[in-house]
């Protein structure tokens, strides 16, 4: 089971759904050479929910998003293109 995150390509935002409940998670976006874009502390997601990140302030690009709880960890890829 994986994360899924949609739309992708994604413009300005990008929504993500988990597999399963997740508790006291952090959220990273990375970029393709291992730096830390952004980060944010979950304390609980569960499947039914849509998390929304806003990317406005992050540059067109080939992105990593990895979910990290005490006990898993889940990554999946993403493309951010700004319109023009």
């Amino acid at each position: 089971m994986n994360l899924v995150a949609f739309p992708n390509p994604a413009d300005e935002a990008l929504n993500i759904q988990v597999p399963e409940v997740l508790e006291n998670g952090e959220l990273s976006i990375v970029n393709l050479t291992g730096k830390t874009i952004r980060s944010m502390k979950l304390e609980k997601i569960t499947p039914e929910e849509v998390l929304q990140v806003n990317l406005k302030a992050i540059p067109a690009g080939l992105y990593l998003i990895k979910i990290i709880t005490e006990s898993k960890m889940y990554t999946t890829r993403f493309v951010i293109v700004k319109s023009q």
